[in-house]
């Protein structure tokens, strides 16, 4: 399935903590993997990594701290397999200041993760919106904001993706010598909508805003809709491309809206992917069938990922 460049790579974000992004990434795998589709999960949350626990992964060897301490020659060393089959693991670390990487440190595993041998290469960059867990959701090809029908979590998903877009628009104006006409077109009034900005940056630097066009119509966001169960959650979910559109400029379709589900509740505390439960509800089954097609379907030739090249 995988095109000669690698694995298609796909990262999981959303900005704030407890929307279900890593149980997102690690159902997406359990439902690639049934499709015959082999997948390594990366845990790029530096300092407060969750994947091997539900997983149910209790023998952990080299973490990502190890590429970045030179412990390994490569991130391949620091696989391991988990109880669902064909589904593997780069463990994250909880060391303390582990999240405080060096820019070329961050640079270093962008590119083993890359090399990683897998048919796709799922990253759960875990929360906030920092430089580090925005380049590593811009590592993505595929890139999957989870949100929950909730106020908070529709703010914070529009924040991430605004944060996001602004950190990658910024590190391709400073490539081309443009940071000063980026930052007097967009700092000084907060990004409010994408579209003036880039008119305004048009005056000063044209090729700068025909570049940042086109990264806005190649910025492979999607939203992911969690615990999504009633109408009125739905129309809540709705918004969230609305608001893209509208103030970003960007086209971020919702893939799926996973459900209300017992059987990802209790997935936590027995450490397996609620997919491979006998309790995992239909509903919740097809909803991340959806997005694991979506995934295989992806074309990489309408797509461009960045590699982060600022601090």
């Amino acid at each position: 399935m995988s095109a000669p460049s690698g694995p298609i790579r796909v990262s999981v974000g959303g900005g704030k903590g407890g929307v279900g992004k890593s149980l997102v990434a690690v159902n997406l795998a359990t439902a690639l993997a049934a499709s015959g589709t082999s997948v390594v999960l990366v845990d790029a949350d530096l300092g407060a990594p969750t994947l091997h626990t539900l997983l149910g992964v209790d023998r952990l060897g080299p973490t990502v701290q190890a590429l970045v301490d030179r412990r390994i020659a490569s991130l391949e060393e620091a696989v391991v397999t988990t109880a669902v089959r064909g589904v593997r693991l780069v463990p994250g670390t909880s060391r303390p200041g582990a999240a405080n990487l060096a820019h070329q440190e961050k640079l270093k595993l962008v590119r083993h993760v890359r090399a990683l041998d897998a048919e796709v290469v799922i990253i759960d960059v875990g929360a906030g919106a920092g430089f580090h867990t925005l380049d590593f959701f811009a590592a993505g090809e595929v890139r999957l904001s989870v949100a929950t029908p909730e106020l908070t979590s529709l703010q914070n998903a529009y924040c991430f993706l605004k944060a996001s877009l602004s950190r990658e628009l910024r590190v391709m104006a400073r490539s081309m010598g443009g940071e000063d006409a980026w930052s007097a077109a967009f700092d000084s009034r907060d990004m409010a909508k994408v579209g003036a900005c880039l008119d305004r940056l048009a005056v000063e630097r044209p090729d700068v805003a025909r570049r940042a066009h086109g990264r806005l119509a190649r910025f492979g966001a999607r939203w992911v809709g969690n615990r999504v169960g009633t109408d009125e959650a739905r129309r809540a979910i709705d918004a969230l491309p609305r608001l893209a559109r509208e103030f970003l400029m960007l086209d971020v379709p919702i893939v799926t809206a996973i459900p209300p589900s017992r059987a990802l509740e209790h997935s936590i505390a027995e450490r397996r992917p609620a997919l491979v439960s006998p309790r995992a509800e239909p509903a919740l089954v097809a909803a991340f069938e959806r997005l694991a097609e979506h995934v295989v379907s992806h074309d990489r030739r309408a797509q461009r990922s960045l590699v982060p090249s600022a601090a």
